[in-house]
């Protein structure tokens, strides 16, 4: 997780260099401007062998990335509730959420979720689905739906 964080900062000081030094290209650059402090090399990772970037055009990469919405289900003031949403066949699940309404308008406040999580069939590692548990403290019904990003798992 750190060498992620440390990558989006990289990216994110790169476009900012970019942006500052297109916005100031009067402006006076060396050691002692501002433009020659931020004017630092930047280096890019590559990915590993068979993931899409760097020139790796070996078929690495995600595809059939597409968001499946599972049904609503309706908790209940003072209720627990769970949904579930499947990937369609030979799809894994990379990430997902979950959506609200409250039937007759109003806010739902009070409507806690306590996880939201990928499933895996007993014995793989491999997520299929994805899980909303939550909570209804709201004084009126609440319904929810999870959904799931899904890809096409690897051959």
């Amino acid at each position: 997780m750190k060498l992620g964080r440390r990558v989006a900062a990289v990216a994110a000081a790169a476009a900012s260099t970019i942006v500052i030094s297109a916005g100031g290209a009067h402006a006076q650059t060396g050691t002692g401007s501002l433009l020659g402090l931020i004017n630092l090399p930047v280096v890019v990772g590559c990915f590993p062998t068979g993931q899409a970037g760097c020139g790796n055009s070996s078929g690495g990469g995600v595809t059939g990335a597409h968001t499946v919405l599972g049904d609503f289900t309706s908790v209940a003031a003072g209720q627990s509730g769970v949904a579930t949403v499947f990937c369609p066949a030979g799809q894994v699940a990379t990430g997902g959420g979950f959506d609200t309404f409250v039937p007759g308008g109003g806010s739902p406040d009070g409507f806690l979720v306590v996880a939201s999580e990928p499933v895996t069939v007993v014995g793989s590692q491999t997520p299929t689905a994805w899980e909303v548990n939550a909570v209804n403290n709201s004084p009126s019904t609440v319904q929810f739906r999870a959904s799931a990003t899904c890809v096409d798992a690897a051959r």
